[in-house]
């Protein structure tokens, strides 16, 4: 569900938990792994998000 639609319904805050340092952390991650595997990081799909 959207933030728009959860506003439409009343809904004035929306925690996230930690959702947010999830998807920071698996992104590191990620990243960690390609350079470790490649030894480069494809920049283009890290300027694309």
């Amino acid at each position: 569900m959207r933030v728009a639609d959860l506003a439409e319904l009343g809904v004035r805050r929306v925690s996230t938990g930690s959702r947010l340092a999830f998807a920071a952390w698996a992104g590191f991650d990620a990243a960690a792994r390609m350079l470790q595997e490649d030894g480069a990081l494809p920049s283009a799909s890290f300027n694309s998000a």
